[in-house]
C-alpha cells in the first residue's frame, strides 16, 4: 500500500504504525497500548523523543509513557517476551502517556508468537493499522485524499481522518468549555464577595461592645477600621492559602481521573505556572476579603457608643 501511494505529488512523508492492545502486564495496573512504528520514516512519535533517546531502538528495546510506573533499564513483559525501557517520554498530555513503543519489526514478531493474528501469517510483515501522511504545505489534504480513495478504499478498507478537522472539533468544543469555566469563576468570586460580607456584618454586629469599649478607652475611629480591615486581610490571606493547598492536593490526586473525565488531552502545570496562578488567586482572596468588610467596619464605627454599652444590661 505504501509503496503505491509514497510517490503521489504533495506526499512528503508517510509512516506506517501497528496497534496492539496488552490486556495486563507487570508495569501497569491498567490496560496499555503498544505501539509498533518504523523509526526511519516516522515523524509522530520520534519528535516527542528526541532528549529522551539518543540511539535507535532495538528489537528487544521500548520507550515507555510517562503514566506507566516502571523506570528506563527495566525489564517488562508483554505476551510472555520481555523487553527492556530504553527511554521513558515526558508527559505529553495525550494517548502516549499510557503507551508503549516498540519498532514494527518487534511489534509483527509479538504478535505472531503470541498468535494475535490469523490467515495469512507469512505477509503480515506488510500490515498495518494506519498510515500517517505529513502532507506538502503547497498541496491540499483533500487533494492527496481524493488521489486516494478512489482506487484503494475498497481493496484495502481505508478510511481517513484529517487532524486539521480534529483539533477544530476539539477548539470549538474548548471554547465552550472556557466559556462555562470562566462564568463560573465569575459567578463563584461574586457569591465569595456576598458570603464574605454577610459573614463580616453578622461578626461585627456581635462584636459592638468590644469596639464600643475600645472607642472609651481612647480608640479613634480610624484606629478601629484600621484595625478591622487588618483582621480581614489576615484571615482572607490564611483562607487564600489553605484554598490553594487544598486545590493542588486534589489536582495532584485526579489529574489523571478529571483528563479522563473531560475525554481531552490534559497536560500537568509546570511547577512555574503553577506558581503564577496560586499568586493570582492569593491576591485576589486578599483584595476581595477587605473590600467585602469595608462597608461593615465603617459603619461599625458611627453607632453611639454609650446607647451600645446600655443594650447588655
Amino acid at each position: 500500500m505504501i509503496d503505491k501511494i509514497k510517490n503521489i505529488k504533495g506526499i512528503q512523508a508517510i509512516s506506517p504504525q501497528l496497534f496492539i492492545a496488552s490486556l495486563s502486564a507487570g508495569c501497569c495496573t491498567s490496560k496499555v497500548q503498544l505501539i509498533g512504528f518504523d523509526q526511519q520514516s516516522d515523524f509522530v512519535i520520534k519528535p516527542w523523543l528526541q532528549s529522551q533517546l539518543t540511539e535507535p531502538l532495538t528489537d528487544n528495546q521500548i520507550v515507555v509513557g510517562s503514566k506507566i510506573s516502571s523506570n528506563i533499564g527495566d525489564e517488562v513483559m508483554f505476551f510472555n517476551h520481555p523487553f527492556k525501557i530504553a527511554a521513558k517520554m515526558d508527559s505529553t498530555g495525550m494517548g502516549f502517556d499510557t503507551s508503549v513503543f516498540m519498532t514494527m519489526q518487534a511489534a509483527h514478531t509479538l504478535m505472531k508468537e503470541a498468535e494475535l493474528v490469523q490467515g495469512d501469517v507469512d505477509h503480515f510483515a506488510d500490515y498495518a493499522s494506519s498510515i500517517f501522511i505529513k502532507v506538502d504545505p503547497d498541496y491540499q489534504p483533500k487533494d492527496i485524499i481524493n488521489q486516494i480513495m478512489p482506487k484503494y478504499a475498497i481493496d484495502y478498507q481505508l478510511d481517513f481522518v484529517m487532524t486539521k478537522g480534529m483539533l477544530s472539533n476539539i477548539s470549538k468544543w474548548l471554547n465552550g468549555f472556557s466559556t462555562i469555566v470562566y462564568s463560573l469563576s465569575a459567578i463563584f468570586w461574586v457569591l465569595a464577595i456576598v458570603i464574605i460580607f454577610v459573614i463580616f456584618s453578622s461578626n461585627l454586629n456581635e462584636r459592638k461592645r468590644e469596639i464600643s469599649l475600645l472607642r472609651i478607652l481612647g480608640a479613634s475611629r480610624r484606629d478601629l477600621v484600621k484595625m478591622l480591615l487588618r483582621e480581614s486581610l489576615i484571615i482572607s490571606a490564611l483562607g487564600g492559602l489553605m484554598g490553594i493547598l487544598l486545590a493542588g492536593v486534589l489536582l495532584y490526586a485526579f489529574s489523571l481521573l478529571i483528563c479522563q473525565t473531560i475525554g481531552l488531552p490534559c497536560i500537568n502545570l509546570s511547577v512555574i505556572d503553577a506558581l503564577c496562578y496560586a499568586v493570582v488567586v492569593l491576591a485576589l482572596t486578599i483584595i476581595i476579603g477587605p473590600l467585602s468588610s469595608i462597608y461593615s467596619a465603617l459603619s461599625m464605627t458611627k453607632f453611639d457608643t454609650y446607647s451600645t454599652l446600655r443594650e447588655g444590661e
